[in-house]
């Protein structure tokens, strides 16, 4: 359950781009306050209606989501999709064309941040169980959406944003990932082009990849 205030910077970032943007959802706690025409608050339009927002996510170019499962349509018509402050991190969609962010986890008892390991040995699914173990949730900031939003957008344009370190932590997340005990269990084909958001490792500690 994000800010969709956080959302802001990158979404209007892409409508400068001229892309339209919809703001999918149904019993939504706050409104998108953006003064943009091409920014749509679709979420509290008197229009909205289940056949449009199933044609929606079939008929877009690209979803932002964070894998709350209407996304899975766009899925199945072969969109990609961003997923953000998407946990756990575990279950990052293998399957399929994406980039995936989760939200920040810290330890509670001195604030530092999880390993690579850590995160994905937390195989939690709701927020108490975050709790009971000791560890903090915090949605990404502005400017880690912002900067994903941009990777994101040279990821469906087929842009070249690729340097050796890049290459090398995607190569060790999934190095990583693949000696996790849960592995076999939830992954199997992956797709050439499933990533761990590049932004997003980049702003990691030295020891997050241990």
């Amino acid at each position: 359950n994000s800010d969709v205030s956080t959302y802001l910077r990158g979404i209007e970032w892409l409508a400068n781009k001229n892309i339209w943007i919809l703001r999918m959802g149904r019993n939504m706690n706050n409104k998108l306050l953006s003064k943009n025409p091409r920014i749509i608050d679709y979420a509290f339009d008197k229009e909205k209606s289940d056949m449009l927002d199933v044609w929606f996510f079939a008929n877009c170019d690209a979803v932002i989501s964070s894998a709350s499962g209407p996304d899975s349509i766009s899925h199945l018509a072969l969109k990609p999709i961003l997923y953000l402050n998407a946990l756990p991190l575990i279950l990052i969609n293998s399957f399929q064309e994406c980039i995936w962010v989760p939200k920040n986890l810290f330890w509670q008892k001195d604030k530092s941040p999880l390993t690579l390991t850590q995160y994905l040995n937390s195989y939690f699914l709701k927020h108490i169980e975050y709790k009971s173990n000791n560890v903090i949730i915090q949605n990404l900031s502005e400017e880690q959406i912002l900067t994903s939003i941009k990777e994101f957008w040279l990821f469906v344009n087929n842009k070249k944003n690729t340097s050796k370190e890049k290459n090398i932590h995607q190569s060790s997340f999934w190095n990583t990932i693949k000696k996790n005990k849960n592995y076999t269990k939830l992954h199997n084909w992956i797709h050439p082009k499933c990533k761990i958001g590049s932004s997003w490792t980049n702003q990691q500690n030295m020891n997050f990849f241990d």
